[in-house]
C-alpha cells in the first residue's frame, strides 16, 4: 500500500526560510568559514513552494577544506530534521532531505573552485569581501569543447548499431537505453546551441524554456510502445535531432565533424525503417 503523505506537512516558504536563517548562523559560527553564498532560485525569492535551498560555502584556508568539510557532516544532521542524507567527497558536497520533504544541499569550497556555476546568486555573507571576484563564470575552453564535441560523435555511432542490434535482437528494454543516451546527448547539444542548461548532470534544468519546435521533437523521440517498429521509428527520430543539433555545433565550433559521419549512420538506418 503506498504511503499517504498529508501535505499540510510539506515544507512551505516559511519553513524554507526557517531551514536557511538556521544554517546561515550556524556557519556564521565557524572561523575557519569566509562565507556563503545562495545560489539558484532562491537568490531571487525562489521560483515557488517546490524550490530547493542550494548553498555553496566559502573556507577560509583551502588547506582545511577535508577537515571543515568533515566536521560539518555531523553538525549539519545535529541541526537539521534529517530523514536521509548524502554525501559526494570529490565535489565535497552535502545532500540532505529533511523531515518536511525538502531538499538543501551544502558545497563547500576553497577560493580556487568557487566560480558561478549557475547565473543566479546571492551572498549570505562574505567576511573577507572576495566573493563578488571570485562568482564569475569559467567558460570551457575552445580545446575542452571541441574533444567534447568529437567524443559525442564517436559514442554516436558505437550507441545507434547497438539500438539496432538490441531491437532486432528483441531487446526492447536494452533497446531503450540506447535510445534514450541519444536523446540525452541531443538535448545538450540543443541547449549548447541556445546557451540554455540542459545536461544531464544538471537534471536537464532549462531544458522546457527550449524552442516549442525543439520540445516536440524530443516528445517525437519517446517510443509510443516496445514494438520493434515503433521503437525504429523512435530512433529515427532521435538520429535525425542527433545530428541537426551536432551540425549546428558543428559550425559554432568551426568544425566538420558531423556531416560525413551524420549522413552514414542515416543511411544505415535506412537499412531498417
Amino acid at each position: 500500500m503506498p504511503l499517504s503523505v498529508d501535505k499540510t506537512r510539506l515544507y512551505d516558504a516559511k519553513y524554507r526560510r526557517r531551514i536557511l536563517d538556521s544554517v546561515t548562523e550556524a556557519l556564521k559560527g565557524d572561523e575557519r568559514i569566509a562565507g556563503a553564498v545562495l545560489v539558484g532560485s532562491g537568490s531571487k525569492g525562489f521560483r515557488d513552494r517546490y524550490s530547493d535551498v542550494d548553498l555553496a560555502v566559502l573556507i577560509g584556508n583551502e588547506a582545511q577544506l577535508e577537515e571543515i568539510y568533515a566536521d560539518w557532516w555531523g553538525k549539519l544532521h545535529k541541526l537539521l530534521p534529517v530523514i536521509d542524507a548524502f554525501k559526494e567527497p570529490s565535489s565535497h558536497l552535502y545532500g540532505f532531505l529533511l523531515d518536511r520533504y525538502m531538499e538543501i544541499d551544502i558545497g563547500f569550497q576553497g577560493e580556487t573552485n568557487l566560480f558561478e556555476r549557475k547565473p543566479n546568486w546571492r551572498i549570505l555573507f562574505d567576511n573577507r569581501g572576495v566573493i563578488p571576484n571570485l562568482m564569475k563564470p569559467r567558460e570551457k575552453s575552445a580545446v575542452d569543447q571541441a574533444a567534447a564535441h568529437d567524443k559525442r560523435m564517436q559514442d554516436s555511432w558505437y550507441y545507434i548499431i547497438h539500438a539496432v542490434s538490441s531491437i532486432q535482437r528483441r531487446q526492447p528494454l536494452r533497446a531503450t537505453f540506447f535510445i534514450g543516451f541519444l536523446r540525452d546527448e541531443a538535448i545538450l547539444m540543443a541547449g549548447l546551441n541556445r546557451e540554455l542548461n540542459t545536461t544531464l548532470r544538471n537534471y536537464f534544468t532549462e531544458t522546457d524554456k527550449l524552442p516549442e519546435e525543439v520540445k516536440k521533437r524530443i516528445i517525437n523521440s519517446f517510443p509510443a510502445s516496445v514494438e520493434p517498429a515503433e521503437q525504429l521509428r523512435a530512433l529515427r527520430a532521435v538520429v535525425e535531432f542527433y545530428y541537426d543539433e551536432a551540425e549546428k555545433l558543428d559550425n559554432k565550433l568551426g568544425m566538420e565533424r558531423v556531416l560525413r559521419l551524420g549522413a552514414a549512420m542515416r543511411d544505415y538506418l535506412s537499412a531498417f525503417c
